[in-house]
């Protein structure tokens, strides 16, 4: 039989020449060999596609994926898609720099059809959509974001939207640029139901007023961090959201009401106005922990607040609490009129006062710790820089339920002027009799001195163990160092410092 050629079908040991056409005119002969031209292509991409066809399967036969359970496979992608995800995001803040997180499983999924069954019927893969939402391009994210509701199954969902303004498309002046994902996520039956983590960045207006409890009857955690520009809103009411338990805000001038503030139990806070915070921690009076992350650009409304407390509000399941010190009216009432009856931990921040803490706020302050509970054991000051004498007063005021004590960031003379309040003279009750942590971030050498006189009066106490965290000791600080650790070697092991 003989050989023919896998290319193009012809004989290679046949030299004989393609017959000629027939006796017919030039025009004829011309559409006689352009036919002959087409046929020979059509086989030729024939050919072709099956000689492709037969190096994928080629291919699939002598992976070395071939050999690993679809299990395996999977669990692969999730690493892979778990790796991207962190990379690429920072959920702690809210300011995340990404694309769209399903990308690489585009890609899996493009490799071959036993990779993209594997990452198309695994719902976890698609479950968090990160998505970045640009005006001109809402149509595309919409279809991405099918996919996801598509391949998620009934796994829940966690939606991250950010949302981007074009120089000629804004949200603002076009509205419907928005429905093609507000549609997909709201009104396709199914989708909204499965949404259990909804974050929102620099949402429009249309999107907002697209909130509905009826849809987002599972929705569990809901942050809003920052609107449009151009939203020129003094309040924002949110819908009746039945299963919300943790709320976030960040980058929020806008007061806001929640109908569903009974449900919530965590509220997360950065960036915003000092009264805006308090008036969405006094909506939510069942709240178990509260962080208000404060930094040198808060601001305080002061005689302008609108959240003024004129009596007592008790938050009877708050245990943990984050909260900056201000002296706005706002804030200097706060601490005045709030009571934490099953109050853990505190960590007071106060990144915008330096220097001398005004009298009504010390005041308020020490009313606060007078009347604190004695659950309060865990006692964080951040960022702080007051004078001696302001220090003086708080320190006698300070719970003695307190039996940890950290400075984290604070100037190192706030330590001095703390640790002499933690030196009572002979005669008055020592200050914090229970303490067994003192942690202390930025320590000079009076305060090195100091806190060797508050562990000698402590040795002729109870002497029950102590730690101390100190910051890894310069040159000038050395000496003191191996004082204390000295100290502690003497008092069998009663006393202990971890140099960080």
């Amino acid at each position: 039989m003989d050989n023919i050629c896998s290319q193009c079908g012809l004989n290679p040991k046949s030299t004989a020449p393609i017959p000629p056409a027939p006796t017919q005119s030039p025009h004829e002969e011309i559409d006689f060999i352009k036919q002959e031209f087409s046929r020979i292509d059509d086989h030729i991409r024939r050919l072709c596609e099956e000689k492709a066809s037969l190096g994928r399967r080629l291919n699939e036969l002598q992976a070395t994926t071939k050999i690993l359970p679809p299990e395996t496979i999977s669990l692969i992608f999730r690493h892979v898609c778990r790796s991207s995800w962190n990379a690429t995001n920072a959920v702690a803040s809210v300011g995340y720099q990404r694309q769209i997180n399903i990308l690489p499983l585009l890609r899996l999924g493009g490799i071959c059809s036993l990779w993209r069954q594997i990452a198309w019927s695994t719902p976890d893969l698609w479950s968090t959509a990160l998505v970045d939402v640009h005006a001109n391009k809402a149509e595309r994210i919409a279809s991405l974001l099918e996919l996801c509701f598509r391949n998620v199954g009934i796994v829940p969902v966690s939606l991250y939207l950010r949302f981007f303004e074009e120089e000629l498309l804004s949200w603002g002046k076009n509205p419907t640029l928005v429905f093609p994902i507000a549609n997909l996520v709201f009104k396709k039956p199914g989708n909204a139901e499965k949404i259990r983590v909804l974050r929102l960045h620099d949402s429009p207006i249309a999107w907002m007023n697209l909130l509905s409890e009826e849809k987002l009857k599972n929705l569990e955690v809901l942050t809003l961090a920052g609107f449009t520009s151009k939203a020129n809103w003094t309040s924002i009411t949110l819908p009746k959201l039945p299963s919300l338990r943790c709320f976030t805000i960040s980058d929020m001038w806008h007061h806001i009401t929640l109908p569903s503030a009974d449900t919530i139990t965590t509220l997360q806070l950065s960036r915003t106005c000092v009264d805006i915070c308090i008036g969405v921690l006094r909506q939510c009076v069942n709240v178990v922990e509260c962080q208000f992350d404060a930094d040198d650009n808060t601001r305080d409304e002061g005689d302008a607040a609108r959240n003024i407390l004129d009596s007592p509000i008790t938050f009877p399941h708050l245990r943990d609490l984050t909260w900056p010190v201000t002296h706005g009216r706002s804030n200097v009432l706060l601490f005045h009129f709030i009571q934490l009856p099953v109050l853990k931990r505190l960590r007071l921040s106060s990144p915008v006062i330096r220097g001398t803490i005004p009298s009504v706020l010390i005041n308020a302050l020490k009313e606060f710790f007078d009347h604190s509970s004695s659950t309060l054991q865990i006692l964080e000051l951040t960022q702080w820089s007051c004078s001696r004498e302001n220090m003086l007063q708080l320190s006698l005021s300070l719970p003695g339920s307190i039996r940890e004590l950290l400075l984290i960031n604070c100037f190192e003379t706030f330590a001095s002027h703390l640790l002499q309040g933690l030196n009572p003279p002979p005669g008055q009750v020592k200050n914090l009799p229970v303490l067994e942590l003192l942690h202390i971030s930025s320590i000079n050498k009076t305060a090195m001195q100091l806190l060797k006189e508050v562990l000698e009066k402590r040795e002729d106490g109870i002497g029950a163990p102590f730690k101390i965290v100190l910051p890894s000791p310069g040159v000038i600080l050395n000496q003191g160092v191996r004082q204390l650790q000295a100290f502690a070697r003497d008092r069998s092991r009663q006393i202990e410092i971890e140099l960080l």
